[in-house]
């Protein structure tokens, strides 16, 4: 049996090619195979490790444990931190529990000694490097992210146009009528028509997150 090494960047960015080697992806998350994004929280927050951030603030911030960037991943550091509910970073959740247990635990070790801080200074010059390759990979993910989703749009869209079609014909004055000539019975009229009006509400609302997200990219 052959196994592979994956290697993702710090927000959890992989070649599209690897995607095929594994059915969990960034931090043993599942991802949709569709947008390539993965919906932390159990579908709370959309995270996209092309953009390296959410797809819609976080109701947490900006004064609760979310942080001052609503769309931010990790409060921007994915080195030390993970996201897995799609609200704050781990560490933060578990800071509290940690202080606590650490404090009244009574050590039989030697105490530690902490060294002196180095000093940061602010006057310093910043020299940075942009890879043109790595750069043009992410624009064409994203182009490719945006293009999906433009057809799911267009397809969904189709589907809820048929749908409005059908619940226009239910309340028609004489369908009643027809449908009880086929043997349909007045509850299950009245049923199937309010379960398709509830379809609609709930798809209307769901194109408008969807138009949403997709003007998020900026490509």
């Amino acid at each position: 049996m052959r196994t592979a090494a994956l290697a993702y960047t710090p927000y959890g960015y992989i070649d599209s090619q690897a995607w095929l080697a594994t059915l969990l992806g960034f931090n043993g998350e599942k991802n949709d195979p569709l947008t390539s994004i993965y919906p932390l929280g159990q579908g709370y927050r959309s995270y996209s490790p092309t953009l390296m951030r959410f797809h819609k603030p976080d109701n947490l911030s900006p004064f609760g444990q979310g942080g001052y960037n609503t769309y931010a991943y990790c409060n921007c550091d994915p080195i030390n931190f993970r996201d897995d509910t799609g609200h704050a970073r781990t560490f933060a959740q578990l800071r509290k529990f940690w202080v606590e247990h650490s404090q009244s635990a009574q050590s039989s070790t030697t105490p530690l000694i902490r060294a002196p801080k180095k000093k940061v200074t602010f006057n310093r010059k910043i020299t940075g490097r942009i890879y043109t390759g790595e750069h043009d990979v992410q624009r064409a993910r994203l182009i490719e992210e945006k293009q999906s989703l433009q057809v799911y749009i267009y397809k969904f869209t189709q589907r809820v146009k048929r749908k409005t079609e059908d619940f226009n014909f239910l309340m028609e004055p004489s369908t009643p009528d027809l449908a009880k000539s086929f043997g349909i019975s007045e509850e299950r009229y009245q049923t199937s028509l309010e379960a398709l009006a509830t379809w609609l509400d709930d798809a209307q609302d769901r194109l408008k997150n969807l138009n949403s997200t997709l003007r998020s990219y900026r490509v």
